[in-house]
């Protein structure tokens, strides 16, 4: 929670960390950057719950975006 906090909190630094530190992808600043962008909403959410708050409709959003993109795949139903 704390280093969520950070990002969200302190981009750019966030940013610089990310950079010095990223092994195994070649990542700019404004690359980093981008990424916090559009990844806060899904990271804070936008229905005014705290920091790493979970409810069922941000987990069944999070699941649907998962299959979606190929991320994971639901079991077969016999």
């Amino acid at each position: 929670m704390q280093g969520l906090r950070h990002v969200i909190e302190n981009p750019e630094n966030s940013a610089e960390i990310a950079v010095r530190y990223a092994v195994d992808v070649e990542l700019t600043k404004e690359q980093a950057l981008r990424r916090y962008e559009l990844q806060e909403a899904l990271v804070a959410g936008s229905d005014e719950l705290p920091l790493g708050h979970m409810t069922a409709d941000r987990w069944n959003r999070q699941v649907a975006s998962l299959i979606q993109y190929g991320q994971m795949e639901l079991p077969m139903c016999e």
